[in-house]
């Protein structure tokens, strides 16, 4: 038998545990508009059970017994209505006994309270997706059933294929960014259970070709950020994968530029040779700003050139009307700051 499944009606989902724990979860659930039941215990709600249920979920930071046992029990009432039984754990649980619950028949573990307000429309999807596919066969199977659901709620655009084998997760598809694959991975990295995730089949979605545009739209993406230490920050690429050079002022600015260039469309991977050095990147800056006064004195027709300063390179970006002096940019900037060398990355717009 399946669940009654219609997304047009109000669900009715039973919450397992203490009085604390289930008005905790009715109140992440009130997005879905759904008919909350409380029960105390499995005991209790198994004569609730029904194909009219949309999910049973387990409050298992409110169950007093084994949370394998209690789950066990449930799926098995859950799953001979075809109902989504669902467990839900605290921060830090074991991975191993989050596999156990897997085993035990759970379709999804989910973290409490981190996932709570993913919650909602993952279980509509988990539901969904029973209703079509049946109740999951195996422990592996039902890792796949609750990744799925949660990528369709993450990136609804997404049509993945899953494998899962062991607990270690498999994607396969297409993605519109660098970016939209490495959120991905972290995120489904953090699934209970999970013993690890495999993103590299996800291909990007371009068409972009042309190397030097794909280094020109990371250059202007670091400008437009508005941050400093992205004036010591230079950017080439070379097959699609763009190179980091230059200087930062510690790591949290090196995982922001890293991000902020990964989600440039069309970027294939990252080789990042950002050095971490404060004293470095301030001296850097100070050049940069410097050579950007150098550079708006020489040329008098653009539309916003900027420098980066890349220890002894002077990058030059944007848009100009005319053709760019290097030779005289050279000299000058050689003379007053050291720059042994410019590199001309800007569009001529006639």
């Amino acid at each position: 038998m399946t669940a009654n499944y219609n997304p047009e009606r109000s669900p009715s989902i039973i919450v397992v545990g203490t009085p604390a724990a289930t008005d905790r979860v009715e109140a992440s659930l009130r997005s879905l508009h759904a008919n909350v039941t409380a029960s105390r215990d499995v005991s209790a709600c198994a004569p609730l059970v029904g194909s009219n249920q949309s999910c049973v979920i387990l409050a298992g930071f409110g169950v007093r017994q084994s949370l394998r046992d209690c789950t066990a029990r449930l799926a098995s009432h859950a799953r001979t209505f075809g109902v989504p039984a669902v467990v839900l754990v605290g921060e830090g649980y074991e991975p191993e006994r989050a596999r156990a619950l897997y085993r035990a028949g759970a379709v999804g573990v989910f973290t409490w309270p981190t996932e709570g307000l993913l919650l909602s429309r993952v279980l509509e999807n988990l539901a969904s997706s029973i209703k079509h596919h049946g109740y999951p066969d195996s422990a592996d199977a039902a890792v796949g059933c609750s990744v799925q659901a949660r990528l369709a709620s993450l990136a609804p655009e997404l049509d993945p294929h899953i494998r899962v084998k062991d607990f270690h997760v498999t994607i396969t598809g297409v993605v519109g960014s660098l970016a939209e694959r490495y959120d991905l991975a972290n995120h489904l990295a953090m699934v209970p259970g999970v013993r690890s995730v495999d993103t590299e089949g996800l291909l990007l979605d371009t068409d972009v070709k042309s190397d030097a545009t794909l280094a020109r739209r990371a250059r202007a993406a670091l400008h437009d950020a508005d941050r400093t230490e992205t004036k010591t920050v230079g950017v080439s690429v070379r097959r699609g994968r763009a190179v980091l050079a230059g200087t930062v002022e510690d790591h949290d600015e090196l995982a922001f530029v890293e991000r902020l260039v990964a989600g440039v469309e069309g970027v294939r991977g990252i080789d990042n040779l950002l050095a971490v050095s404060r004293s470095q990147r301030v001296e850097d800056e100070a050049r940069a700003d410097k050579a950007q006064h150098i550079v708006d004195g020489i040329l008098e027709d653009h539309e916003g050139v900027w420098v980066t300063i890349c220890g002894p390179v002077a990058i030059l970006s944007g848009r100009s009307q005319d053709e760019i002096p290097i030779g005289q940019l050279e000299a000058r900037l050689g003379a007053d700051l050291g720059v042994r060398r410019v590199v001309d990355s800007i569009d001529i717009r006639a």
